[in-house]
């Protein structure tokens, strides 16, 4: 293990340990917990995360631990996204698929592309869907072919128990919409120039760019799921604070998990902890910012 990568994980390590108890209380296990911590310390290491501040890091772990999901972004339930020198949280669409699942509805979610034959027509309580998939006339390795022919996601619900169903499509346009509100997706001090370029011509960068269309089915999922009669007060909480990630507004995930109900992060507290945290020079220094257990 390198030595810079020592130095950054001892800069995480007390944020993540003082968050430990809150962690182990929302997974319910010990050992659960002790596996999510040790994944976390990982993700919170990854190099793409190197300006973000360790408390943003946390911040982000402790909301995927209240939302009971995967941390290992291999297994697409959720991911820490650097926008500018914080982490962001973003919920995947298998994130959604597994909380939706949890308050007790199925959801599948197909992109349409536009070499595709699909039709959707509507009459009365029921929607009547075809979509004719052009397996060979589709590049989906080619992720500039993927954003430029995508139509939009169609995306079905149905409850567990009631067998009741809930279906909608969601244009591309929708899911534009909802990139370019992103603030992953704009350009700031922290833009590599690749990206600002990218940018420049309306393309995606970063999650977007790599997972476009897994981005869009998550936007489809969540789209729904505002519409779904959903009784899991924890999901409920989890979906509310993905919109105001959306809005640019930071959620703070520890008081929203202790509090139940979703706190945002204030100008005046974000900025006095920052300049803590530059002015910490060791260790003791960042632990002695952490409050009192």
């Amino acid at each position: 293990m390198s030595n810079a990568l020592i130095a950054r994980q001892n800069q995480i390590k007390p944020f993540l340990l003082n968050a430990q108890k809150q962690i182990n209380s929302l997974l319910g296990d010990e050992q659960k917990a002790k596996r999510f911590l040790a994944a976390s310390l990982v993700i919170a290491s990854d190099s793409s995360l190197n300006r973000c501040r360790p408390d943003s890091i946390v911040q982000a772990l402790v909301g995927i631990a209240m939302a009971d999901l995967n941390v290992d972004k291999n297994i697409g339930h959720a991911y820490l996204v650097a926008y500018g020198d914080s982490a962001q949280l973003q919920i995947g669409y298998k994130g959604f698929i597994q909380l939706l699942y949890r308050a007790g509805w199925q959801v599948k979610a197909f992109p349409v592309y536009l070499c595709d034959e699909f039709s959707m027509s509507f009459d009365g309580w029921d929607n009547k869907v075809a979509l004719n998939a052009n397996f060979d006339s589709r590049d989906e390795g080619d992720r500039d072919w993927v954003f430029h022919n995508l139509r939009g996601i169609y995306v079905v619900s149905r409850n567990v128990v009631t067998k009741d169903e809930y279906s909608t499509f969601v244009s591309k346009k929708v899911i534009e919409k909802l990139r370019l509100f992103s603030p992953n997706q704009k350009d700031n001090q922290y833009t590599k120039p690749d990206d600002k370029e990218r940018l420049s011509k309306g393309l995606p960068i970063g999650i977007w760019a790599n997972w476009y269309v897994e981005m869009a089915q998550a936007k489809a999922i969540k789209k729904i799921a505002k519409v779904l009669p959903i009784g899991d007060s924890r999901v409920a909480m989890i979906l509310a604070a993905d919109d105001k990630t959306e809005d640019g507004i930071k959620v703070d995930y520890i008081k929203t998990a202790d509090e139940g109900m979703v706190i945002d992060i204030t100008v005046n507290e974000e900025s006095d902890l920052i300049s803590s945290i530059d002015a910490a020079e060791t260790v003791e220094d960042l632990t002695a910012l952490l409050p009192e257990t």
